[in-house]
């Protein structure tokens, strides 16, 4: 049996408004489904209380007691498809919400509703490599520490994520208005797409080389239907999996 009495009994209205982006919706559905099985397995469990309670008001309370309980890098796949820019509004608006949630009555509504937000924001900075404290796509010098650094060397999965990204990112700054190659902000995004491909694994014959062979180019990445790229995804997960 469920023990809501830590929340407060007052009616609440009004539901968090989506941004209109294009991943919004399913991040928000995804992110509500997981909140509701977190609750359903601590508010049944008394020695997470406290914990329950510290997260109303903490966000770090909040992300720790989430991450206890189900594994964020799992969980954001889905948004490999979304470009950076798209993934820095979304977290800013994420943040946001929690901003605003924290201020109302502590019901169980708006408790599932702070939650989701949190988790939401937590797979938004793992599908962007974006480290806490930021809501911008981590540069050179700047984002990745030496210790960040020997993290995604030793998550290869991790890593070919932050590559993507960046190498996102690369495509749209190409397709702005007035593109300058020797622009100082395009310079530091080749540095990070440089310092992240020297940590991977392999050289020539290994399975790194075999899947950069199998990518089309950057201009057809940026153009290809979501059957395709799905397709493309299985072709290399088929690849790894059989290395």
């Amino acid at each position: 049996m469920e023990d809501k009495t830590m929340f407060e009994t007052q009616e609440v209205n009004g539901a968090v408004q989506t941004r209109g982006l294009y991943h919004t919706a399913e991040l928000t559905q995804r992110a509500n489904a997981v909140a509701k099985g977190i609750l359903k397995d601590i508010l049944e469990d008394s020695s997470y209380h406290a914990a329950i309670k510290e997260s109303q008001k903490s966000n770090d309370a909040m992300d720790n007691l989430i991450e206890s309980q189900v594994s964020i890098n799992q969980l954001s796949d889905f948004l490999n498809e979304a470009d950076m820019n798209e993934i820095e509004k979304m977290l800013k608006s994420q943040q946001s919400k929690r901003s605003r949630l924290k201020g109302k009555a502590m019901t169980l509504e708006n408790y599932t509703s702070l939650m989701t937000a949190g988790v939401a924001e937590l797979m938004l900075r793992s599908a962007g490599n974006i480290e806490k404290g930021r809501t911008t796509f981590a540069r050179a010098g700047v984002g990745y520490s030496d210790e960040a650094l020997q993290e995604l060397a030793a998550d290869q999965e991790a890593l070919a994520k932050a590559i993507r990204n960046v190498q996102s990112k690369k495509c749209i700054a190409k397709g702005k208005a007035g593109f300058d190659p020797t622009a100082d902000e395009f310079q530091e995004i080749l540095h990070v797409e440089n310092q992240l491909k020297a940590l991977r694994v392999g050289g020539t014959g290994t399975t790194v080389i075999k899947v950069k062979n199998m990518l089309p180019i950057e201009e057809d990445l940026e153009s290809m239907s979501s059957e395709d790229a799905k397709a493309l995804l299985i072709k290399i997960a088929s690849q790894i999996t059989a290395e």
